[in-house]
């Protein structure tokens, strides 16, 4: 049986590394198009393998009286 690590790449912080699990730290400096949400190519700064990353935004609303 071989042991695979699990890696979550779902909804979080910093786009990470599907192959070896590197957090890429400099998320805003990766073009995802000139929309809030889009998608790329990204080459990981650790194993060098190419992945796909997706920005998704939330948007969310505060209020307070005057």
């Amino acid at each position: 049986m071989v042991n695979k690590m699990l890696i979550d790449t779902k909804h979080t912080i910093n786009p990470v590394c599907p192959y070896c699990g590197y957090v890429e730290r400099n998320a805003w400096d990766i073009n995802f198009g000139p929309y809030s949400e889009g998608d790329t190519e990204v080459d990981c700064g650790k194993c060098e393998k190419t992945y796909k990353a997706f920005r998704e935004c939330e948007i969310t609303y505060t209020t307070e009286k005057i």
